[in-house]
């Protein structure tokens, strides 16, 4: 069955996106130390913040209209059980901030301007990863990665467009990338256009050109353990 892309997570990617990049720009305010230490001075309320009612509403929908055909689509997890669909994810705010602090770093020396942070919806793998460099810790749990975005125009238009470092400092516009090998995908989720030889070479592509890394997971985060949600 064809899923379309929810709009839960959207939203959730759009208040994250929200909150990462204000911790990000108030690296840079010089009024940062006066304003923790002003108890007195009060925050006005973000026009992104949404009503409880808003949450369960949302919440609700998501129970209702996607977590079945997750479920169903997935049938059991790593240890033979009924799958239950990801709900939540935690991170933990040290880790957002030590993350912050490494992607300005990064980016401040290769004068690269950054405008926010892009999430993108994922899953991990059932087995491995492509280039099994790496242990699968939640396999085919539902989360998502983190990069930074900057303004790439096309056709005229401008976009805030993820992005990592290649091997020379240069930016790698992620999209290039993802975008190039989901649409590969048919509705049966094998690839139509890139036969066996195609997918090597993508990987090679990627290893010969990938920098140092600004992509972001886990966080010290996990998806829900037991009947946690």
């Amino acid at each position: 069955m064809k899923l379309t892309t929810n709009l839960i997570g959207y939203i959730v990617a759009t208040v994250l996106t929200f909150v990462l990049t204000s911790l990000y720009v108030s690296c840079d305010s010089p009024m940062l130390e006066e304003e923790i230490t002003d108890s007195k001075r009060a925050v006005k309320k973000p026009n992104e913040i949404i009503s409880l009612t808003q949450a369960v509403d949302m919440y609700t929908e998501y129970s209702r209209k996607r977590v079945p055909y997750i479920e169903e689509i997935e049938e059991t997890d790593a240890s033979g059980n009924p799958f239950k669909a990801t709900r939540s994810l935690f991170f933990e705010y040290g880790q957002l901030n030590k993350y912050l602090e490494y992607v300005k770093q990064e980016t401040s020396k290769r004068d690269i301007k950054v405008t926010g942070f892009r999430f993108y919806l994922a899953k991990y793998p059932e087995n491995e990863y492509s280039n099994a460099d790496a242990r699968v810790k939640y396999p085919k749990r539902q989360t998502f990665f983190i990069a930074p975005t900057t303004t790439n125009t096309v056709d005229g238009e401008e976009f805030d467009s993820g992005f990592t470092l290649g091997q020379n400092g240069e930016i790698l516009l992620l999209e290039k990338v993802l975008e190039g090998k989901s649409k590969s995908l048919g509705s049966n989720g094998r690839f139509n256009n890139l036969n066996e030889a195609g997918i090597a070479n993508l990987f090679n592509w990627i290893l010969q050109e990938e920098g140092p890394s600004l992509i972001a997971n886990e966080l010290n985060s996990s998806p829900p353990n037991g009947d946690q949600q």
